[in-house]
């Protein structure tokens, strides 16, 4: 029943991103909507269908985020109304494909790294995505934390460890939250690890 909407959860996760940024500045969203795509990959049953839900969480999240775009391109540019939005909605499907990339290595993967390969997998998407053709490096979510307490973070590990932590801290919540009680493994171990480490970074900052 849950997989029959997921893609409409993600979708409404990749539209709330928007609000992490400025002038909303929720810092505390990404959290919330990496761990829906995260729970959304533990239950795709193969790579191409982790790609499908890792695309419908882009197209939620650059379809709202980069909507300007066709306004700049009808008032600067002068091209019609319909023309923008064409070439608007072509650049929402090209910059949705790198979280469903990061989504299809995730789960192509999982056998031997688990879902803790999301992060690495994520950050060489994300890296790929500012440079490729000359690069399209926008809304990335790093940038959401400037207000968060993590900021005081970014002159050492860069927008690129931001994002990091905030993949880590979405699996680590995602195993700590699905995990059985009884089953005391090494992903649990690393999961409280995680917290333990953004809890102390949040006290110190």
């Amino acid at each position: 029943m849950l997989k029959r909407f997921l893609p409409i959860l993600l979708i409404i996760s990749g539209l709330a991103n928007t609000l992490a940024f400025a002038p909303y500045e929720l810092w505390w969203i990404p959290f919330f909507t990496i761990t829906a795509l995260v729970l959304s990959l533990s239950k795709s049953s193969s790579p191409k269908q982790a790609a499908k839900y890792g695309f419908w969480y882009g197209i939620g999240w650059f379809g709202a985020g980069i909507s300007w775009v066709h306004v700049a391109i009808a008032d600067f540019g002068g091209l019609p109304l319909i023309a923008s939005i064409f070439v608007m909605a072509l650049l929402v499907l090209y910059l949705s494909l790198f979280p469903a990339f990061a989504s299809w290595l995730t789960i192509r993967f999982k056998p031997t790294l688990g879902l803790w390969s999301l992060p690495l997998f994520w950050l060489v998407s994300e890296y790929l995505r500012g440079v490729l053709l000359t690069g399209f490096p926008w809304l990335s979510l790093g940038y959401s934390q400037t207000s968060s307490p993590l900021n005081s973070l970014a002159p050492v590990i860069g927008e690129f460890g931001l994002q990091a932590i905030i993949l880590m801290v979405a699996v680590a919540a995602f195993y700590l939250l699905t995990s059985k009680k009884s089953a005391i493994n090494i992903r649990i171990y690393s999961s409280a690890f995680v917290f333990l480490i953004i809890g102390f970074t949040f006290l110190v900052s």
